[in-house]
């Protein structure tokens, strides 16, 4: 686990009873309770977060009609560069 900050939040007490309910059925504390459904909740959210979920992901395989090889020239695409993907370099000493 990385490294952990303290932080504060307000619950009500059913919540509070219900965690620690749980906690104690699981060996764990209200803490890695409230982590671990964080943890879960980070996992299947569908919003950007530190965890590298990319609200982007959402829209792959939804659009048709791209062509054959965007994913080869995305930034000639994007940027609107014609030709080839890459440009050969010259041998050093052949400039």
């Amino acid at each position: 686990m990385s490294k952990v900050r303290r932080t504060q939040i307000y619950l009500p007490e059913e919540q509070i009873l219900l965690l620690r309910e749980r906690a104690a059925a699981s060996h764990s504390s209200v803490s890695g309770e409230i982590r671990e459904a964080i943890e879960q909740y980070l996992a299947t959210s569908t919003t950007g977060s530190a965890y590298g979920i990319d609200p982007i992901d959402g829209l792959i395989g939804k659009i048709d009609g791209t062509p054959p090889d965007l994913s080869a020239r995305v930034d000639d695409y994007l940027y609107g560069r014609p030709g080839p993907t890459r440009r050969r370099r010259a041998a050093k000493g052949k400039r």
